[in-house]
C-alpha cells in the first residue's frame, strides 16, 4: 500500500511537470480538466487520492486479518496500472534527456 502511495505521488509530480512544460498530455479525461490548475491538481491527485489510499491501508492494518480476494485484486490492479504509467513517465523523461544531448 505504501508503494501505491509513492507511485501516486510520483505520477502526480511527473504528470504536472510534463504537462506544464508541454511535453506530455494528461491521458485521463477526468484529470485532464484540472491538470492546468496547480492547486486543484495537487489537491485531487496528491491529497485526496493519497488520503483515500492511506485510509484503506490503515483500515486493512487495523483488521489484522487477510484481505478479501476482491480487495487484493483491486490493489494489485492499481499497483500494476501505476507502475505502467510510471514507466511511460520514464520513457518521456528519457526521450527528453536524449534530445538534450
Amino acid at each position: 500500500m505504501l508503494y501505491l502511495l509513492l507511485l501516486n505521488a510520483a505520477d502526480g509530480f511527473l504528470t504536472y511537470y510534463g504537462t506544464s512544460l508541454g511535453i506530455i498530455r494528461e491521458a485521463n479525461p477526468l484529470m485532464r480538466t484540472i491538470v492546468n490548475s496547480p492547486v486543484k491538481f495537487f489537491f485531487v491527485k496528491i491529497v485526496l487520492l493519497s488520503a483515500v489510499l492511506l485510509t484503506a491501508w490503515l483500515t486493512l492494518e487495523k483488521k489484522q486479518q487477510p484481505s478479501s480476494m476482491p480487495t487484493i485484486l483491486v490493489l494489485n490492479t492499481a499497483v500494476f496500472a501505476y507502475t505502467a504509467v510510471l514507466f511511460l513517465h520514464f520513457y518521456w523523461l528519457f526521450s527528453v534527456f536524449l534530445t538534450l544531448l
